[in-house]
């Protein structure tokens, strides 16, 4: 199974612009952990001991960004590059995730026992009718409804927010983001590798 990912064009712009982090930020997960979560949540089997948070930029903390950066620093190199649309080191993804505190619009995370297992994104830019949106599902968490009720969550937002519309841009051979996209209502505009998604609100 793939890890489910979409990306953005203002998300792949972002990524471009990567601030320094200090030492105090640095944040480490082992395969072993990241089998250890996936064993346990399969066995369970309780999506009530899933928690879904919104966050926005008053109340997403350094703590919940060291936590998405935990997330995505347990994805293989090859998802990640789903995820972002291009290669990303350790030191950039835990850049990119302390930067949602200024650039994110909101958040919207699953997580179980203390650990994030989905990450999803909302830009808004002052002036722009079109929201952007980008999210990741690890894959011990998917088909239980979670990147769909994350996404649900953002367009709320997206709407809220005065957006005339949400895009999202994701590759053509990850066939489960295009599904989610599509059960959340999103059109679906493939040429070359890439498929751009959008949801008219």
């Amino acid at each position: 199974m793939r890890t489910i990912f979409l990306a953005t064009a203002g998300v792949k712009h972002f990524c471009a612009k990567l601030y320094k982090i200090t030492p105090s930020h640095r944040l480490w997960v082992s395969n072993m952990q990241a089998e250890q979560i996936r064993d346990r949540l399969n066995i369970v089997g309780d999506d009530t001991a899933i928690q879904l948070k919104l966050l926005d930029r008053r109340t997403l903390s350094e703590l919940h960004c060291s936590e998405v950066a935990r997330h995505f620093l347990a994805l293989p190199k090859d998802d990640r590059l789903l995820r972002f649309m291009r290669r990303m080191e350790v030191h950039d993804l835990r850049q990119y995730a302390l930067q949602l505190m200024s650039k994110a619009h909101a958040v919207g995370l699953a997580v179980y026992e203390g650990r994030t297992l989905a990450v999803a994104e909302l830009y808004v830019s002052p002036g722009n009718p079109t929201a952007e949106l980008a999210i990741s599902v690890d894959v011990a968490a998917r088909r239980r409804g979670i990147g769909r009720a994350l996404v649900s969550r953002l367009i709320d937002v997206a709407r809220r927010s005065s957006a005339t519309d949400v895009r999202a841009t994701t590759l053509l051979e990850n066939t489960p983001a295009r599904r989610l996209l599509m059960k959340c209502g999103f059109s679906l505009r493939c040429a070359g590798e890439e498929c751009e998604a959008r949801l008219v609100l």
